[in-house]
């Protein structure tokens, strides 16, 4: 199904101007190495040289900076994240900050490298020739670390065979960001809305999320704007004090035909729509509590809105 614009113009070389790449590089080393496994010929097997735990600092700086902000603010096209040019001051602070404690964590690691390599090679003195190669001198080993970023403008590609796919990719920007914002809701829908009885009002955080996704991107395409007062009128009575009191019935049954509506980008694209056109965003989420509890043989039907 495609998603219907109403004045059926290709969206216009200036959305460019309104979006920034980002090229985020982050590396570290393992802290581990794979040697022949003894006791299994032919077979490898991992030591661990430096304690895991230090090492999941640098897997939840990771999280943070990808999952937790380029996943929340921005879509991934042409390999590469793209967010919105007004968030460009606020990602790099947001990184900086980061940065500051990545590159804290690896000079704690320079400081005791030595030490601690001492101690490892009395442990391991079948090993502890190894870390006399020039493979595991300080110096090499604090260079596998690396925490940088660039940002980028967008331009038309040159060559006139390329640009036919360049604008065709542009031109769906806005069907990428309702994909992504359905993964999103489809995994609140398998690990909230499909099983939970109970919800509370701290499932406001995630749908939160979504809205901000769509907010920071709604220049895409003037639909997305119906998209965000569905979400606004699904949410309007959550609590603003978060606990952990079960939400009133009918508003759980509310916020389960959003996330209903949002898990399925066709269904999301074809709710926006009827928003777009007019309708009230609680009509909508009327009428999709009633097309999620048909029956599945009349829900390939009921699609076609």
């Amino acid at each position: 199904m495609t998603y219907k614009r109403k004045n059926q113009s290709d969206i216009s070389i200036g959305i460019l101007d309104k979006l920034t790449g980002v090229h985020l590089e982050m590396a570290r080393w393992s802290g581990f190495i794979r040697v022949v496994d003894k006791a299994k010929p032919g077979h490898f097997k991992e030591v661990q040289i430096w304690p895991k735990e230090e090492m999941k600092f640098f897997f939840r700086i990771r999280h943070a900076v990808f999952d937790r902000w380029l996943e929340r603010v921005g879509i991934i096209c042409m390999g590469h994240h793209l967010i919105s040019a007004d968030l460009v001051e606020k990602t790099h602070n947001y990184f900086s900050g980061y940065k500051d404690d990545y590159m804290a964590h690896v000079e704690d690691i320079r400081g005791k490298y030595d030490d601690h390599i001492s101690r490892w090679c009395k442990k391991e003195p079948g090993l502890s020739h190894l870390m006399n190669t020039p493979q595991f001198s300080k110096d090499n080993i604090l260079k596998k670390f690396s925490f940088k970023w660039n940002f980028f403008n967008l331009a038309p590609v040159k060559s006139p065979l390329l640009q036919k796919d360049f604008f065709g990719t542009i031109n769906q920007l806005d069907q990428i960001l309702f994909t992504e914002i359905s993964c999103e809701a489809n995994v609140l829908w398998e690990r909230i809305f499909s099983v939970r009885r109970k919800i509370t009002p701290r499932v406001a955080g995630p749908i939160k999320f979504l809205k901000n996704k769509l907010e920071g991107l709604a220049f895409l395409n003037p639909q997305i704007e119906s998209s965000i007062k569905i979400i606004e009128a699904a949410t309007l009575e959550i609590p603003t004090q978060q606990n952990n009191d079960a939400l009133p019935a009918k508003l759980h049954e509310k916020l389960k035909n959003l996330i209903w509506i949002f898990k399925d980008p066709e269904l999301l694209q074809s709710y926006s729509q009827m928003v777009y056109d007019g309708a009230s965003p609680l009509s909508v989420l009327a009428k999709a509590g009633a097309q999620r509890l048909l029956p599945e043989n009349q829900m390939g039907t009921s699609k076609n809105l």
